[in-house]
């Protein structure tokens, strides 16, 4: 049987969060929410007292369902709160300009994490979201370079994905630092992609590891064959230039399959793992150490 066959073989809760702080979080936002929490010293303050925590959400190839990595996804603990989710704070932060800052703190994160999984006899990557400023910098590098040395572990358990919502300051000089980034083993993807206005251009300038591509290119691909055909071309053309597609947003089975019809090699979403704790993601997926595979649950 093929763990596709297994996967339907068995029902599944579909949709949302797994963490339950989170999801409590998530469906009462509008009713407790307080502006007040976006006021920069606040959110500076959370960052410095490491009320930003992260949670995992894994990455399977899809050919077998084999976990091959997580996504470190920031959530923001605060006490009273219960677990804020991002939707909430990531505007706050870019126009405060402390984006960079929950970087640096998600590289510690995973880093930690990353060593924490190696002790236990499991090698497995973390991707960490950074925008482009913080990447031009030089910020991202050092803090890579840092978090590393110390928990003593390789750059490349550590995977960086640039979104191309956040805007490119200068090509020239972020082409310049991922090939640094990349010359240290460091895996880059382009995140998002299909959603901003300068996805070939990146492609053309931006020497990648992989490109993400986003829900809205992803979502009822399965029912809607010219948005099939459309994406099927966009991993046409990345599969072309040597880069591996991975597919954002997968929350049905349908969708899937017509992902694995057009030889998309990567995928995460609700359907396969919601973003979990560290715990969480232990107890799920790594007794089964590396030859871990998505199933649904009872």
């Amino acid at each position: 049987m093929s763990w596709m066959q297994e996967m339907h073989a068995r029902p599944r809760e579909s949709g949302k969060s797994e963490c339950p702080q989170m999801q409590v979080a998530e469906d009462t936002m509008e009713s407790w929410w307080a502006p007040e929490l976006l006021q920069v010293e606040v959110l500076r303050n959370a960052i410095d007292c490491g009320e930003f925590v992260a949670c995992y959400q894994p990455q399977f190839d899809l050919d077998g369902g084999h976990l091959r990595g997580v996504e470190a996804l920031a959530r923001w603990a605060r006490p009273g709160f219960g677990m804020i989710p991002p939707a909430a704070f990531l505007g706050a932060l870019r126009e405060h300009d402390l984006l960079s800052e929950l970087t640096i703190v998600m590289i510690w994160h995973a880093a930690a994490a990353v060593r924490r999984w190696e002790k236990g006899g499991l090698a497995l990557p973390i991707s960490i979201n950074a925008e482009w400023r913080c990447l031009e910098t030089g910020r991202l590098h050092v803090a890579l370079r840092s978090a590393c040395q110390h928990f003593g572990i390789s750059m490349r358990s550590l995977h960086v994905e640039v979104s191309e919502q956040t805007e490119v300051n200068d090509l020239m000089t972020a082409r310049d630092a991922i090939r640094a980034l990349r010359a240290e083993g460091v895996s880059i993807a382009l995140d998002d992609f299909g959603t901003g206005t300068t996805s070939l251009q990146l492609l053309r300038h931006i020497e990648c590891d992989s490109i993400k591509l986003d829900q809205s290119l992803v979502k009822n691909i399965g029912r809607d064959p010219r948005a099939a055909s459309l994406l099927g071309s966009v991993i046409g053309m990345v599969r072309a230039m040597g880069l591996k597609a991975i597919a954002e947003g997968v929350e049905n089975f349908d969708d899937l399959e017509c992902l694995i019809r057009l030889g998309c090699h990567q995928a995460q979403g609700f359907l396969l793992g919601a973003p979990m704790p560290e715990a969480r993601l232990a107890h799920q997926f790594f007794k089964r150490q590396v030859s871990a595979r998505w199933k649904p649950e009872m």
